[in-house]
């Protein structure tokens, strides 16, 4: 069984932010490690730390990497922009804390998500002061443009305004909503209900919902430049949340960029 630590990366409002950090075995902080950061997904309402597959685990730190999976801010109780605040913050932490603490080497963080998380991972491509060393994509959505595209495997299911809002706005800042919480379900109801509703954007930003501008800063595919890291796209060619176009896209701007990238398409 993998051994982890729990730590603080970060505190807003008194609600402490966490991470799991895993170490391969032999560690000592004496040395240096290569790092992963991992995001998890679940739209930006759902999820938490507890996400990334043990086996991804299990595979990083045999091959001696420092794995930390992070919690962040999800909407509506935070917006889109905090949540991704939370996402330098924690890679802030290892470049420093991290690095005192577990020997993680700050020139050498990959940033690696699932969906949300993705989306999230490549946003920090071009908004870190120092990129991370590469990314990878699983399932990433790239471009806020394709948002009525998206998610269609939730637009049929049938779920109440009352149901879709029997937790929100109840608990404060949530960091995290992990998948055996009884409070999974409602929230799931909530994202279903915001797609439908056309509402989803306006949960992540606010007035600013609207804007161009605003959508364009966090589309990944369209803010590709020429330092950007080398970057791994994975994507389901049958995916119905995030359809594959959202891989395609990206790896079109990677390629256009001549940034070193991969794309993988899983059938299914």
């Amino acid at each position: 069984m993998l051994e982890k630590q729990i730590i603080t990366f970060k505190t807003v409002d008194n609600v402490d932010i966490l991470a799991d950090v895993f170490t391969p075995p032999g560690h000592s902080p004496s040395k240096q490690y290569s790092a992963v950061l991992y995001l998890h997904g679940g739209g930006m309402v759902l999820g938490d730390r507890s996400m990334m597959p043990e086996l991804e685990i299990s595979a990083l730190v045999s091959q001696n990497w420092v794995v930390v999976s992070s919690d962040y801010r999800l909407v509506p109780e935070s917006t889109f922009s905090q949540g991704f605040e939370d996402v330098l913050g924690a890679f802030h932490w290892m470049q420093t804390e991290g690095k005192q603490q577990y020997g993680i080497n700050e020139n050498e963080i990959a940033i690696m998500g699932s969906s949300a998380g993705a989306r999230l991972a490549l946003i920090a491509g071009y908004m870190t002061k120092t990129p991370p060393c590469c990314l990878i994509s699983l399932y990433g959505q790239t471009d806020f443009a394709l948002n009525d595209q998206s998610w269609m495997c939730l637009r049929s299911q049938k779920v109440s305004k009352d149901v879709a809002f029997s937790a929100v706005h109840k608990y404060g800042i949530r960091t995290g909503t992990a998948p055996d919480s009884p409070l999974t379900a409602s929230f799931g109801a909530y994202l279903a209900w915001a797609v439908q509703n056309n509402e989803l954007l306006k949960a992540y930003f606010g007035d600013e919902h609207g804007c161009k501008k605003v959508l364009d800063e966090y589309s990944p595919c369209l803010n590709v430049h020429s330092s950007y890291p080398p970057t791994l796209v994975v994507h389901g060619r049958d995916d119905t949340l995030t359809p594959v176009i959202h891989a395609e896209i990206m790896f079109k701007a990677l390629i256009k960029q001549q940034i070193s990238a991969k794309f993988v398409m899983v059938e299914g």
